[in-house]
């Protein structure tokens, strides 16, 4: 059974700051209302529709890099009394691990889950769309919804796995450095006509997939990347998440407990 108590504050922040980021990023959305609802969705979840330059696409990945900052220290969390109990009663270093892993599933999904549909439900509201028209957006929705979480997760579990080994004061600014060199990686590709792509600001933004052409307009062709689909993106995640997961259960495994418990 989780601890809840041991993550309380952290979700009743991971909340707080999804739900200001949403409504402050969605009441500059409204100062510019488009005629198509799920483009208004869009622009007020990536906070600019236009990611043409460079600090476009930077400032659109403020709220998210926020968000993996504010994960950093989940796997820290109560870290002593936790691997201690699982050490001198269950013999279980793995069943640690996992937990560990599951409640970063579920904070990541919580904090995306609230920041879009708040965002969602301000636009419905101050719009005044149809129902019809709001359910139109689910699948779209969903797709924004599950490359953002992927990448969020992704960064969250690797800035874990290494806040075991490196002080935060030393990661966490190395970490918004590297999004903000892949932010510009970004630009590059996109301006040097790159369609194949490591790089994972590529493959969160729904915008880059063949899928958006259903909801947007026609001139938005220029943006997509030819032959990029939702399902290859996911997979490009689902493998990273295994590759950081298989590498930092072997790591701990093979690490002094004593070294995890310092401070």
């Amino acid at each position: 059974m989780l601890r809840i108590r041991l993550y309380r504050e952290r979700i009743l922040f991971l909340v707080a700051v999804s739900v200001l980021s949403s409504l402050l990023l969605t009441f500059i959305a409204v100062q510019a209302l488009l005629d198509n609802l799920f483009l208004n969705q869009l622009q007020s979840f990536y906070f600019m529709y236009d990611m043409t330059d460079a600090l476009s696409v930077i400032l659109q990945m403020i709220p998210f890099t926020i968000f993996i900052v504010s994960m950093s220290g989940i796997f820290k969390l109560g870290i002593k009394t936790e691997l201690t109990y699982y050490f001198t009663r269950e013999q279980n270093l793995k069943k640690w691990f996992f937990k560990k892993f599951f409640v970063l599933v579920v904070l990541s999904l919580l904090t995306l889950g609230v920041f879009q549909i708040v965002g969602i439900v301000f636009l419905y509201i101050y719009s005044g769309e149809s129902a019809e028209a709001l359910r139109n957006t689910f699948l779209p929705n969903f797709y924004v919804f599950l490359l953002a979480w992927l990448f969020v997760f992704t960064f969250s579990l690797l800035i874990n796995m290494l806040s075991l080994y490196v002080p935060a004061k030393v990661l966490l600014p190395l970490f918004v450095f590297a999004i903000f060199l892949l932010g510009l990686h970004y630009v590059y590709e996109k301006t040097a006509g790159v369609y194949v792509s490591i790089n994972p600001i590529t493959h969160f933004f729904f915008k880059n997939h063949v899928e958006y052409l259903d909801y947007a307009p026609l001139e938005d062709a220029t943006i997509v990347i030819p032959g990029l689909m939702t399902w290859h993106s996911v997979m490009f995640f689902l493998i990273i998440i295994a590759v950081i997961t298989l590498i930092g259960y072997w790591k701990i495994k093979r690490t002094d407990l004593g070294l995890l418990l310092e401070d």
